[in-house]
């Protein structure tokens, strides 16, 4: 799927898509996650309380997040955050899965907001997050989006999308 326009192709193949200098085309695997945070000019100015995930449906796939403080290396020490993602697609059930953060860095806050967006060709309506249900909010193209919450990043949760 190219990721600005939701224009599906089929993989496994070359494909010439005609673009102008200001739009490069970015293809996106099913199964797909990935993150992204608020807009700040430079690394060290943003911060890390809201992640935006966005998951593409139509089959399984992981991610492994790492994070540090963006402003020493740290990190050359093995001082870093690391939080893996799993998106689980069965016949009968969609589930993501962030699992319990590992590590630590200077700055780090424990409770983070969340942001989901799954993009589906199927309609979505509603995840699962522990002892709750929450409405998907159709949105622009194929896009379901939750309302945000908040989580402390040491649990990890998981949404079964419905």
């Amino acid at each position: 799927m190219e990721y600005h326009t939701g224009k599906r192709y089929a993989g496994g193949r070359v494909v010439e898509v005609p673009v102008s200098l200001e739009d490069m085309p970015v293809f996106v695997k099913e199964g797909a996650i990935i993150p992204l945070r608020n807009y700040a000019r430079a690394v060290e100015l943003g911060s890390n309380d809201t992640l935006a995930l966005q998951v593409y449906v139509g089959s399984s796939g992981r991610f492994t997040l790492y994070e540090d403080d963006g402003k020493s290396n740290d990190y050359l020490q093995g001082i870093y955050l690391k939080i893996d993602m799993d998106y689980q697609e069965e016949a009968d059930q969609k589930t993501l899965t962030l699992h319990p953060a590992e590590g630590f860095y200077t700055g780090l806050e424990e409770t983070r907001h969340y942001a989901l967006t799954f993009i589906s060709d199927e309609p979505l309506r509603r995840i699962r997050l522990a002892d709750r249900v929450v409405d998907l909010e159709r949105g622009p193209g194929n896009t379901y989006t939750a309302p945000m919450f908040s989580n402390s990043i040491y649990t990890g949760f998981q949404a079964i999308i419905e």
